[in-house]
């Protein structure tokens, strides 16, 4: 037992160095700890802000396929009307040209009616003429 207390005059000494380096330590894994929170908080913000331009991103392009479809539909319906308005043209055509012939076939009946009565009525002159011979004889 009186070697142990031999010792225990050196042992203060000891512990208080021990306490100095574990108090470094303790300061310097709160240094780190610091540093590695801070860290951890940019790449945080780092990756908020990478998520927030990725979403900026979708809604451009959501944006860009939205114009596209509808750039689409509206050449689609372009084709739709031309095919209308180029059969609307092609009707106009053959109604204007029956307009054009309108006052031809009205002069052809007008004709065809006169030559209607003359005939008629050489009919009915042949026939007073048959009878007219008829009772002669």
């Amino acid at each position: 037992s009186s070697g142990i207390n031999a010792e225990w005059p050196l042992r203060p000494g000891k512990c208080d160095l021990l306490k100095i380096e574990n108090d470094q330590q303790r300061a310097n894994l709160t240094g780190m700890r610091v540093e590695h929170e801070a860290t951890l908080s940019k790449l945080r913000e780092a990756e908020n802000n990478k998520l927030e331009e990725m979403i900026e991103s979708f809604k451009d392009e959501k944006k860009k396929l939205i114009a596209q479809h509808a750039a689409k539909f509206a050449k689609s319906d372009i084709g739709r009307l031309r095919a209308k308005i180029d059969t609307l043209e092609m009707q106009l055509a053959h109604y204007t040209d029956v307009a054009r012939s309108v006052p031809d076939l009205e002069a052809k009946l007008k004709a065809m009616r006169v030559k209607e009565s003359n005939l008629a009525d050489e009919v009915v002159r042949l026939g007073k003429e048959l009878d007219y011979v008829s009772t002669d004889d």
